[in-house]
């Protein structure tokens, strides 16, 4: 690790540290005035609400629909028994040892809890909630890695991780800038996990016009 000397004169004279910044979005956001991807005005929309796993891991035994599809205002049903085939689409830069794209409503296999298999389709996004709450599904449940510290046994370092860097990087020598420091702390932090999601609802709109779709 390299160690080096900044003058006040090396400083940027831009950086936004310890300023008070106003994000241009901000004031729409805090009001709730602020129009997010689903909240545009359309006519004639279907509304969709998925339905999720309930287990961890494992497959799905069979998926009743009939009490959806009879539900009124219900347009479409759709699991893995009938959804339309997809293309995967893994990342080529990242190795699939380290993050895979699972295209949903494709098999029968639950990966995690909350996964999709299904989807309901109707005219109003009331009637298909309702509708979704009526769909039944029987797994076959097998046991999932739920804590880390029970599965580092089974841990690995990736030879490549997000945008192809390499999983672990060395620079300068560490020892020899601690032992040089005037100052040195020896501390161990933890943070909780933090999710860079989007305050926005999970949801979206799509349009067709002719051939050409609009999300």
């Amino acid at each position: 690790m390299q160690f080096s000397a900044q003058s006040n004169a090396d400083k940027p004279t831009n950086s936004a540290i310890g300023k008070p910044m106003d994000r241009t979005d901000g004031r729409l956001k805090v009001t709730g005035a602020a129009r997010y991807a689903a909240e545009f005005p359309m006519e004639n929309l279907a509304h969709a609400v998925v339905v999720r796993s309930t287990i961890a891991r494992g497959r799905i035994q069979s998926i009743d629909t009939s009490a959806a599809e009879k539900s009124p205002g219900v347009l479409a049903v759709i699991t893995h028994l009938n959804a339309p085939k997809l293309a995967t689409t893994d990342p080529p830069e990242v190795s699939d040892r380290y993050l895979k794209v699972i295209p949903v409503l494709q098999d029968d296999r639950i990966n995690h809890y909350g996964q999709h298999v299904g989807l309901v389709v109707a005219e109003t996004f009331e009637q298909a909630q309702y509708a979704a709450t009526l769909v039944r599904v029987a797994y076959t449940q097998e046991r999932p890695a739920l804590e880390f510290a029970a599965n580092l046994h089974r841990a690995y370092a990736p030879e490549r991780i997000n945008a192809g860097y390499p999983t672990d990087t060395q620079q300068g020598d560490l020892e020899r800038g601690l032992s040089a420091a005037d100052v040195r702390i020896d501390v161990t932090y933890t943070t909780p996990i933090e999710h860079n999601n989007p305050i926005e609802p999970h949801a979206t709109i799509a349009v067709w016009e002719g051939d050409r779709l609009t999300l």
